[in-house]
């Protein structure tokens, strides 16, 4: 399975989250990139919680692949306690952040196998407190399906963030499996009420007005493809 074989749809796009399907006749897959605010003085603990909370309730609404991955800046600590979904491997103290970013995880039956001791292998730490502090706040979530699939984590400590001015450093997953072919998948069934409520549609033309316009040179032809095939994704799911 390569990219060229899967289009892309992307289903959110805002300055904290990005919802991308990639879907093909025998293979989907998700992927969600999501930076939490940072509690400061300027965002109180209710604000994080509030974004958590619509966060929740977008992806619930995603129609994401069996097959999701999720790519998470939390600024956060995790856990107060190990279980199924994160364990206690590299876990620090926690705090509001920490405790809000594990409801997430609750709710939406995600699993962090970057937090457990059969998966994750050295140190933990994906960034620098301006005091010093090493500390971990990014992870890499996955849905049940794609946990059977993880063999290893890793971060890679020698990554060299200067010429970017980045000052994190990359959290590696791991997989390997084997996907079974099923049959093409027949065409959608339309709800023709659903054409009908006025607030189902109303909806839809704002979710319509979230598609990203792209910021690099690409072909007329190839842009409509990929506008409406996105268009698709986002009418299946009103």
């Amino acid at each position: 399975i390569s990219f060229a074989q899967l289009r892309p749809a992307i289903s959110c796009a805002d300055p904290r989250r990005l919802v991308l399907h990639l879907h093909g006749p025998q293979f989907s897959c998700s992927f969600v990139v999501l930076h939490a605010p940072c509690r400061s003085q300027h965002t109180s603990i209710e604000e994080i919680e509030t974004w958590w909370a619509h966060t929740t309730d977008l992806l619930a609404k995603a129609e994401l692949a069996p097959m999701t991955w999720l790519f998470v800046d939390a600024n956060a600590p995790l856990e107060t306690s190990a279980c199924d979904n994160f364990g206690d491997h590299g876990s620090e103290p926690s705090n509001d952040q920490g405790r809000l970013f594990e409801q997430f995880i609750l709710a939406g039956q995600w699993f962090a196998p970057t937090t457990m001791s059969w998966c994750h292998g050295g140190p933990h730490s994906t960034w620098t407190h301006p005091r010093g502090h090493r500390l971990r706040r990014d992870y890499v979530l996955c849905s049940e399906q794609a946990l059977r699939w993880c063999t290893a984590s890793w971060t890679d400590q020698a990554h060299d963030g200067g010429f970017a001015h980045e000052d994190h450093v990359p959290v590696c997953l791991q997989h390997s499996g084997w996907w079974y072919i099923e049959p093409s998948s027949a065409k959608p069934q339309w709800d023709r009420c659903a054409f009908l409520d006025p607030v189902r549609c109303h909806e839809f033309q704002q979710a319509l007005a979230t598609l990203p316009m792209p910021s690099w040179t690409v072909h007329i032809n190839d842009h409509a493809d990929h506008f409406q095939h996105s268009v698709m994704q986002l009418a299946r799911q009103f």
